[in-house]
């Protein structure tokens, strides 16, 4: 059936059609919650080699991270909660009460906070929820889902970094930048007007301290030829491939008698020009779908079989997938600047997938997601009291 423009609508059938899309939307995101939840019980994700559900929804359907790990959060929590489930599948409530509600694990409570949901608006619902949480004493488990951290860059060209921590991980990272002023500025640094200034050059500081490649000591015994490191006996050649991407490498061979019989020269490491090169041509973790920015430099032809450090054999990985590919089966090859990835299946993951045609709505208008609140003055601390 052809929509009419909204133009051409009376007022009343503008409403009316508002609403019910509304309604239509709130069922179709119910539908999508259970396929997210089946996926991820089925671990789809982790057979194509995604670090998490939320990334394959990044991915697959174009959800930044924030939301693909809420709407896995709700799709995981709505099993517990049947009655509000069924409501939400038949459009009654939005998504954005949904999500509240199920933040509070506390389905006992199913109906009381159904019956809230139908009569109350979503911004009643959220003052709601967030009050019961704060009397369960459920803040630090909030704090936790909560924690984000972005980073920009202005349109005057600085970088903006924003965030939210628990408070527990925000402590850990004060101490860090008291301690990077500390050695930067020394004990006589009196505080001040440029109080900010220096805690930004910590910040810079603790930044470039963890940019100093590692240089690792692998051992091996001359007889059996098998491998290990200071802190691990034996590794896997695989593991040592990784290891040696992106650190310095130097190999001791050591006699029957444990004695050291030479010590062989560091392997090359990827020189901090062509590393520049590397971080403007991939900018982050190449593996598809992931967004990471927090990579190594990965040797497709691993240097240990001949490959060279130049930048035809290099691509950058997050530790995540880097660890797949040298030992999770996952493998990659790039010709002429194309670089393709199969899972451990052999399977190739294509940079984008076509999406499917978009849903085809019902035109008859329900206005069922309407509250029933008629503007009288919510008591919410006898809500909560009940509810407790």
């Amino acid at each position: 059936m052809t929509q009419q423009a909204p133009t051409h609508l009376t007022d009343d059938a503008l409403e009316d059609e508002l609403a019910g899309l509304a309604a239509h939307i709130n069922a179709a995101t119910y539908r999508l919650l259970e396929l997210i939840a089946e996926i991820d019980k089925r671990e789809l994700w982790a057979v194509q080699a995604f670090r998490s559900c939320a990334h394959f929804l990044s991915y697959r359907i174009g959800y930044d991270l924030v939301t693909a790990r809420e709407r896995v959060r709700v799709a995981r929590a709505l099993e517990r909660w049947p009655k509000l489930s069924a409501s939400f599948a038949r459009g009654e409530v939005s998504y954005s009460k949904v999500r509240e509600i199920t933040r509070a694990d506390c389905p006992e409570n199913e109906e009381a906070l159904l019956a809230i949901a139908h009569a109350g608006t979503a911004a009643h619902v959220t003052k709601l929820m967030r009050m019961y949480r704060r009397v369960h004493n459920e803040q630090a488990l909030e704090q936790v889902a909560e924690r984000k951290l972005e980073v920009f860059f202005d349109e005057d060209g600085s970088c903006v970094i924003r965030g939210k921590l628990p408070a527990e991980a925000g402590a850990r990272v004060m101490k860090a930048l008291e301690a990077a002023e500390l050695e930067l500025f020394g004990k006589d640094a009196s505080p001040g007007a440029c109080a900010a200034e220096r805690r930004a050059d910590a910040l810079v500081h603790l930044a470039e301290k963890g940019g100093v490649q590692t240089e690792i000591v692998v051992h091996v015994d001359a007889a059996t030829k098998q491998a290990g490191i200071e802190d691990d006996p034996t590794i896997a050649t695989t593991t040592w491939q990784r290891l040696g991407c992106d650190a310095s490498v130097v190999t001791m061979r050591h006699g029957a008698d444990g004695s050291v019989l030479d010590v062989g020269r560091k392997t090359r490491v990827v020189p901090s020009a062509l590393r520049r090169v590397l971080q403007a041509r991939d900018q982050g973790c190449r593996f598809p779908g992931c967004t990471s920015r927090f990579v190594d430099a990965h040797h497709i032809i691993p240097w240990s079989e001949g490959g060279e450090t130049k930048l035809a054999n290099l691509l950058q990985l997050c530790r995540s997938h880097h660890t797949l590919l040298h030992e999770g089966g996952v493998t990659v090859a790039m010709k002429d600047g194309v670089i393709t990835f199969k899972d451990a299946l052999g399977r190739v993951l294509p940079a984008t997938k076509q999406l499917p045609a978009p849903l085809e709505f019902a035109s008859e208008a329900s206005p069922t997601t309407l509250p029933l609140w008629q503007g009288d003055r919510i008591d919410y601390e006898y809500a909560i009291a009940g509810l407790v």
